[in-house]
């Protein structure tokens, strides 16, 4: 996989609970609630192999809190033609480990 994520999702409205009972991802789910996003970039982390970022997309309807890790390679040529990234055992622990973080 290029990306590694978890995410907690909290329904605000009964028509997101509606919605969200339809199936798809969370892309789909905003695009069919509609209404203004915003997005708050919490935390980058980089560790020695990976780089993480941590943040919260909501509307009137949803508060989603995300977690994504990434390889350090992700956006190099590369990437494609390098051996699998193993990315099992990411969030294993519950918490990322070695990453330096930058607010």
């Amino acid at each position: 996989p290029a990306c590694v994520a978890r995410s907690s999702v909290v329904a605000r409205t009964r028509t997101a609970i509606e919605e969200a009972s339809k199936g798809g991802g969370l892309g789909q789910l905003f695009s069919e609630l509609g209404g203004k996003q915003e997005f708050s970039l919490l935390e980058v982390a980089r560790a020695d192999a990976t780089f993480s970022r941590v943040y919260v997309l909501s509307n009137a309807h949803l508060v989603c809190h995300i977690e994504e890790v990434m390889p350090l390679n992700l956006f190099e040529d590369a990437f494609l033609d390098g051996p699998a990234w193993d990315a099992d055992g990411v969030f294993a622990e519950g918490e990322r480990s070695g990453f330096e973080r930058s607010r």
